[in-house]
C-alpha cells in the first residue's frame, strides 16, 4: 500500500534518531519489521478516533500525530490507546474525532495498533 510505504519512509527520517524501545523511533529496519508484522500478523479491528493532537514534529512534510483510540476488536470489550504515527496532510481531515478507522491490533499486546 502506498500510504504505508510513505509512513514507513517518512520515519526513517526521524530527527530523534532511534529508540529500540518506542516502536515510532526505533531504527528504521527495526521499525520496518515491525510495520511488516502487524500488516502481516495484525488482527484487523476499528476503531473510533476519541482525539489527536499534533506532536509538533513532522516526517518530511507529514505531521506526527498523536490519536486517543477506541479500538473495537470482535469478541471483546472497546478499549482505550493512545497511538502516535506520522499522517499525510492529505488525508488528515479524515481522522476527526468520531470516525471510524481500521486498525491492526498486535496480537501478543493489545494496545499496540497501527492505523490503516
Amino acid at each position: 500500500m502506498g500510504f504505508f510505504r510513505d509512513v514507513e519512509r517518512l520515519e526513517q527520517t526521524d530527527p530523534a534518531g532511534p529508540d529500540e524501545h518506542h516502536p515510532r523511533r526505533a531504527a528504521p529496519n527495526q521499525h520496518q519489521r515491525e510495520v511488516q508484522r502487524l500488516m502481516a500478523t495484525g488482527i484487523i479491528a476499528q476503531a473510533t478516533v476519541q482525539a489527536l493532537r499534533d506532536t509538533g514534529r513532522t516526517f518530511g512534510e507529514h505531521p506526527q500525530v498523536e490519536f486517543d483510540l477506541l479500538v473495537s476488536l470482535p469478541g471483546s470489550e472497546p478499549y482505550a490507546v493512545t497511538h502516535v504515527q506520522p499522517i499525510s496532510r492529505i488525508v488528515l481531515a479524515n481522522f476527526r474525532p468520531g470516525a471510524q478507522i481500521p486498525v491492526r491490533v498486535d496480537p501478543a499486546d493489545a494496545h499496540r495498533v497501527l492505523i490503516g
